[in-house]
């Protein structure tokens, strides 16, 4: 083992040398210490984070079936405190929306279709998404589906 801490020059980084160890331990806690801080500093600035949310009808008459559904995931961007960004991607990160099929509106020229707007979108969100964010877009604009019956 000696040999092998003597060939590969590891005795220069650890040195056996009281005072040249306590520098590398005072450099590095120093280093890690303006990690930490820069960490901080991002954290507590506006930033925006993308989510992809899935999509799940529910409340759909019994005499209709959903044919077809333009998008199956919608994207939401939000603005919103770093940490708090932070925290929604790692602890609370949203996966489903359930849409009811009551807000639907259905398209005056073919019965088969009806549409929801990105506004009207929005309003299914899960509440810790916008509680203290703002959003800024959702994708795609329109979510049209067809049904038969």
């Amino acid at each position: 083992m000696k040999k092998i801490f003597q060939t590969t020059n590891a005795g220069k980084i650890f040195p056996k040398d009281p005072k040249r160890r306590k520098k590398i331990y005072t450099f590095s806690s120093f280093i890690l210490l303006s990690i930490l801080f820069w960490l901080i500093i991002k954290l507590s600035q506006d930033g925006e984070a993308r989510f992809k949310l899935k999509i799940d009808m529910e409340n759909t008459p019994a005499d209709m079936v959903i044919e077809e559904m333009s998008h199956k995931k919608i994207t939401v961007d939000l603005r919103a405190l770093g940490a708090r960004l932070l925290y929604t991607k790692l602890v609370r990160r949203p996966l489903l929306i359930e849409l009811d099929f009551a807000r639907l509106d259905k398209i005056e020229k073919n019965g088969k279709y009806y549409y929801i707007t990105g506004r009207q979108l929005a309003l299914y969100l899960p509440t810790f998404l916008y509680e203290e964010s703002e959003i800024i877009s959702v994708y795609p604009d329109t979510l049209f589906v067809k049904i038969k019956e």
